[in-house]
C-alpha cells in the first residue's frame, strides 16, 4: 500500500527523520568556514555515511553573532557608516575603494532560518555565492525603519547538531545549503495574480501547501514547498475548470474553494521518489468538487515537476 497523507485542506505534515550527514557537507564545511578562528568548528567525517537528508524549506533568515566580541565589531562598523543596526546588508556590502571592509563580520556569523517564528536550521553557505546569497536576502526598509517581510527558500543536506553558541543555546542541526532564494510577500503575490486566480485563492492554496509544522525536510514537505515557491500554476486551477465545460457552473458567481488537499507517494517511476499533490476543490452554491493534480520528483537534492497539474480523477 503507498504512503499516503491527506489534509483538512490544513492539516498536519510528516515529521522529517534525524539523518547523518553527508561527506560532501563535510568538506563544504571545512572549506568555507576555515577561514576564522570563530568560525563554526569543523565537522569531523563519520565512518558510516548514509544518503543525504535533503532540505528544501522556507523562511526567514537572520545573522546570529557567536560571540560578544564578534558583536561588538558589527556595532562599530553600523556606527561607524552611520546604519541602522538592523540593516545588516548596508553593513556587509558596503564598499570603500573597491573593498568590502565589513565582509569578514558576515563570514563569521551563523546563519538561523526560522520557521514561523521558531528557529530550525543554522545554514552553512556553500560557497562565497552562497553567502552573497544570505545578504542579499537581507532587505531593509528605510522608510519603514524594519527588515521587509522577506522570505528564504533553502536548498540544501541536513547534518548534525550545531553548537549552542551558533545556534541561540538551541539544538538546531547544520545544514550545508547549496542554493538561497528569497522573495518578499508582496513580490509572490505580484507573480501569482498574473496567473488568472485571485488574491483569495492563491492564500488559500498558500496556507494549505506551507501550512506548519513544514521544515521542508519530508519528501511531501519538500514537494509541497517546491509547488508553493517553484509552480506558479498550481494556483491557476480556475483556469483548468473554466476551460472545460463539464467542470464549469452556469452561475458566475459560483466560485470554488480549496476544500482539501491530500499528498501521496507514486509508483510511477520506479527508482524515483515522486509525489503527488491533488487539491480538490468545491464551489461555494453547487457543492461540485472537481480535483487536480502534479506530481513532483524529489528523489535528489533539487526537486523538479515530473508531471503538469492536470484534472485528477480518482480510481478505485
Amino acid at each position: 500500500m503507498s504512503d499516503v497523507q491527506t489534509n483538512n485542506a490544513l492539516g498536519p505534515t510528516e515529521s522529517p527523520a534525524q539523518e547523518v550527514l553527508a561527506e560532501e557537507t563535510t568538506h563544504t564545511a571545512q572549506r568555507v568556514m576555515s577561514q576564522s578562528e570563530t568560525a563554526l568548528p569543523l565537522i569531523e567525517p563519520t565512518n558510516h555515511i548514509l544518503k543525504p537528508s535533503y532540505i528544501y524549506v522556507a523562511g526567514k533568515l537572520r545573522p546570529h553573532f557567536p560571540t560578544r566580541g564578534l558583536e561588538k565589531e558589527y556595532d562599530a562598523a553600523s556606527q561607524s557608516l552611520g546604519a541602522n543596526p538592523s540593516d545588516f546588508n548596508k553593513v556587509f556590502t558596503y564598499q570603500e575603494n573597491n573593498q568590502t571592509p565589513y565582509r569578514y563580520i558576515a563570514e563569521q556569523v551563523s546563519w538561523i532560518l526560522s520557521v514561523s517564528g521558531q528557529d530550525v536550521y543554522v545554514l552553512l553557505p556553500n560557497s562565497s555565492d552562497e553567502l552573497n546569497e544570505f545578504i542579499d536576502s537581507l532587505i531593509f526598509d528605510a522608510d519603514s525603519n524594519l527588515a521587509d517581510e522577506t522570505y528564504s527558500v533553502a536548498i540544501g543536506s541536513k547534518g548534525p547538531l550545531a553548537p549552542e553558541e551558533y545556534s541561540n543555546g538551541e539544538p538546531l542541526p547544520m545544514v550545508n545549503c547549496h542554493h538561497l532564494y528569497h522573495f518578499t510577500t508582496a513580490q509572490l503575490q505580484d507573480e501569482l495574480n498574473d496567473k488568472n486566480t485571485t488574491t483569495i485563492a492563491i492564500s488559500n492554496v498558500l496556507e494549505a501547501l506551507t501550512k506548519q509544522p513544514n521544515t521542508g525536510a519530508s519528501d511531501f514537505d519538500r514537494a509541497k514547498n517546491f509547488a508553493a515557491f517553484r509552480y506558479p500554476s498550481i494556483y491557476a486551477t480556475r483556469l483548468a475548470s473554466n476551460q472545460s465545460s463539464s467542470y464549469s457552473s452556469s452561475n458566475p458567481d459560483d466560485e470554488q474553494f480549496l476544500e482539501n488537499l491530500e499528498l501521496k507517494h507514486s509508483n510511477v517511476a520506479p527508482g524515483r521518489k515522486i509525489v503527488d499533490i491533488i487539491l480538490t476543490y468545491q464551489k461555494n452554491i453547487s457543492g461540485r468538487q472537481t480535483s487536480y493534480y502534479a506530481s513532483i520528483d524529489v528523489t535528489d537534492l533539487y526537486p523538479f515537476l515530473h508531471s503538469n497539474l492536470t484534472i485528477y480523477i480518482p480510481t478505485n
